[in-house]
């Protein structure tokens, strides 16, 4: 009976390269955190961040989310991101479920929420700090949305689930 071996082929501040051999197979993989993302309603509307990606052509949009620190639950995570991203701080957050985005390549499980902030809110985001990438905050009519996703230009496969989740149950 052979047992694995599991080494660190490179590391970085977020993520590993690990080499998996197990039954005489080789397994190639990042070892991530854990990360969060956000569907953002205002009232009829959902929070899109549009983005500089280095590796998608043009602008994506995106939802907000980030990585989960060391110590920290996926809620508190998913209210600083959304804090840090957007500026805003919602009234109520809730789980929609935990994905696997790329369970043969990536050791990340991402974590959904839904949130609600007042309509109002909507309007100050333009205030919001402009981090990793983020050219503009805004909110767009649920079917703007979802014509986003379909028109390939929510980049994020992730993104897109959690968007159509949230408008199958609320739009």
């Amino acid at each position: 009976m052979t047992s694995d071996l599991i080494s660190v082929v490179y590391s970085t501040s977020r993520f590993e390269v690990i080499e998996h051999h197990q039954h005489g197979n080789v397994y190639f993989y990042l070892r991530k955190p854990d990360a969060v993302l956000l569907v953002v309603d205002g009232g009829g509307t959902v929070c899109l961040l549009e983005s500089a990606r280095i590796n998608v052509p043009g602008t994506s949009f995106e939802l907000p989310g980030g990585r989960i620190e060391p110590g920290e639950m996926p809620l508190e995570a998913a209210r600083r991101e959304l804090q840090e991203e957007t500026g805003l701080t919602p009234r109520e957050v809730e789980p929609m479920g935990v994905t696997w985005p790329l369970p043969s390549v990536t050791t990340e499980r991402v974590h959904l929420f839904s949130a609600r902030v007042e309509a109002e809110s909507s309007a100050f985001v333009s205030n919001a700090p402009k981090t990793e990438g983020i050219r503009r905050v805004s909110f767009v009519p649920y079917a703007s949305a979802r014509e986003l996703v379909t028109a390939q230009q929510v980049t994020c496969a992730v993104d897109a689930l959690a968007i159509f989740l949230y408008l199958e149950n609320h739009a």
